[in-house]
């Protein structure tokens, strides 16, 4: 059993060790040393009275943990405000097929594939969906299996599909920002430009709404019409 006092008669070792320097040590030197000197001597007690060896290899190791134990909450932080967002997701999910793709895990792969092919639709998150596909490319080639050609053939239409939608999405969001920028400078008494209006809503893409086929694009949609009918 560690002595009740021995703690204190050991820091009080410590207080002594610094005054004895003090008329050789400078304020900046006191003030940078004072905490990584306590440190040492505090950790230095630990060691020589915890009572077993597994306890003192594990302060020994302290630094390791510390810097474990910092990224571990570095991770906690990045995740803590985004609530698992679908991106978080997706990167993860990304991340964890291309490691079992990687050690030539077919099965475990083929279902993160699909997992991850639904998890990406539903959100219509296509640029992810684009980096699945390619993977489950990747996978259908290490496989060789019968069929290759069609399950290739069927792989690119799926990949030109998704590439249509974000393409749509893409010149949406351009339309989208443009029109936002003009509504800005309506709200601040710049007189609004009626000729790049008009070419805006103009634009075969608005008149055309059959090419929009994504929740993210019709609210793009009618966004660009109610900023243009505030400024208009």
């Amino acid at each position: 059993e560690v002595p009740k006092n021995s703690f204190r008669n050991f820091i009080d070792e410590w207080v002594a060790k610094r005054r004895s320097e003090e008329k050789s040590t400078t304020i900046n030197d006191k003030v940078t040393g004072i905490n990584s000197d306590l440190y040492k001597y505090i950790e230095k007690w630990i060691i020589e009275n915890l009572p077993t060896r597994e306890e003192k290899a594990v302060v020994n190791n302290f630094a390791n943990v510390k810097d474990d134990l910092y990224k571990h909450i570095l991770k906690v932080m990045r995740t803590f405000n985004s609530r698992k967002s679908t991106v978080v997701t997706l990167r993860e999910m990304l991340d964890d097929i291309r490691f079992v793709l990687g050690r030539g895990l077919y099965k475990q792969a083929e279902y993160m594939i699909q997992q991850a092919k639904k998890t990406a639709r539903k959100y219509e998150y296509y640029r992810f969906l684009l980096d699945i596909l390619e993977l489950e490319k990747q996978l259908t080639y290490d496989r060789s299996e019968t069929g290759l050609g069609e399950k290739i053939d069927r792989l690119s239409r799926e990949a030109a599909k998704a590439l249509n939608y974000l393409q749509t999405e893409t010149a949406l969001q351009i339309l989208y920002d443009k029109m936002f920028v003009q509504l800005r400078l309506h709200l601040t008494g710049v007189p609004r430009d009626t000729t790049l209006l008009h070419k805006l809503i103009h634009t075969p893409l608005l008149q055309d709404g059959e090419k929009i086929k994504t929740f993210t694009g019709w609210r793009l949609y009618y966004g660009i019409f109610s900023m243009y009918h505030r400024i208009h």
